[in-house]
């Protein structure tokens, strides 16, 4: 019989020899890879992404080791004695950078947590997330006065520790995002899941969303979507039999994913909501190219939640979750 040990070495020799056909060999350094999000790159190219820290760029340099998030909070309401759910903005809550490092000699991100134990007076510090391409910078996220709510020395897969700092994002800006020149919009590649199956519409078969009419290629569809109701088991009376009824009706709203060069309607749409401005619009979901299938119509939609994180080769993508209401099925044009 094998030993443990055997069996280790030799899965651990597989796993070397996989590396370059996972796409893991190449490209940034180790700990500047995001293993959250598998199977999707950014589309950005020769671009470069790094955190600088009172406007100077960190040293060792850093990357964003988790998904920044922040959303608005959906309140449903009902007209008068209706069914239909309507939805509306709620409150805005933002989230925190967590930042990732090769350790080194340099002590001051443990310095800045531990400046936190004054609860008065913790140190605090301005955060920019910059991607360029040579001198020209294409988008810039930045906070304001952030101070560091956590320190640790994460292990990575060697066995060895990264650096990893939580700087918490000020609640009344938010994450701005500003972007810089862009010449022409890409798209993220992969959808990140493995599901064992394919869709068997082709190579030529783009899966597409539009707002009010207007289609957005740059955007891509990265989650489930649909609607499904509760399931209640009923017995009337003394009968033996069981019944199950539909109970309530709940959405799966869809995930946009896009990268900092795609079209800025949608997170500037999203942004003006979460600064008071809400409106909504129909979003219609199809299949285009050779073929053309309408699919399914949601009406009043409107972003409510943005994630910024980084795809395998270590440039930012963003998601945003769209809310909807009751959809109606697209009628063949």
């Amino acid at each position: 019989m094998m030993s443990r040990l055997c069996r280790y070495s030799i899965g651990a020799a597989l796993a070397l020899l996989l590396l370059p056909l996972l796409g893991l060999a190449d490209g940034p350094s180790p700990f500047a890879r995001a293993p959250y999000l598998l199977g999707v790159q950014s589309g950005l190219g020769d671009m470069h992404f790094r955190v600088l820290i009172d406007g100077v760029p960190t040293d060792p340099p850093a990357t964003l080791a988790e998904p920044y998030t922040e959303s608005i909070s959906v309140a449903s309401h009902r007209f008068g004695g209706g069914d239909t759910v309507h939805y509306g903005p709620g409150v805005t809550s933002v989230g925190h950078l967590v930042l990732r490092r090769k350790v080194s000699t340099d002590k001051s991100w443990i310095q800045w947590a531990l400046s936190a134990s004054s609860n008065r007076a913790p140190v605090r510090h301005d955060i920019d997330l910059v991607l360029t391409r040579g001198d020209i910078e294409i988008c810039r996220w930045s906070t304001r006065h952030a101070f560091a709510s956590k320190y640790s020395l994460t292990l990575a897969d060697d066995g060895r520790p990264v650096e990893e700092l939580t700087a918490e994002v000020d609640p009344t800006t938010r994450l701005v995002r500003k972007r810089g020149e862009v010449e022409e919009a890409t798209s993220p590649i992969g959808s990140g899941t493995q599901t064992g199956f394919i869709s068997g519409l082709g190579d030529n078969a783009m899966y597409e969303v539009a707002f009010a009419g207007t289609p957005y290629p740059d955007y891509l569809i990265a989650s489930d979507t649909g609607f499904h109701f509760d399931v209640l088991t009923y017995r009337n009376g003394g009968l033996e039999r069981q019944q199950k009824f539909p109970g309530t009706l709940h959405q799966d709203w869809p995930t946009l994913r896009e990268n900092p060069t795609a079209n800025p309607f949608l997170f500037d749409w999203y942004a003006a909501i979460a600064n008071g401005h809400f409106s909504t619009a129909t979003m219609d979901l199809a299949i285009t190219g050779e073929t053309s299938i309408p699919l399914i119509r949601y009406s009043h939609a409107w972003p409510h939640s943005y994630k910024l994180q980084l795809a395998d080769d270590g440039l930012p993508i963003e998601d945003l979750e769209v809310v909807y209401e009751l959809p109606a099925v697209q009628a063949p044009s």
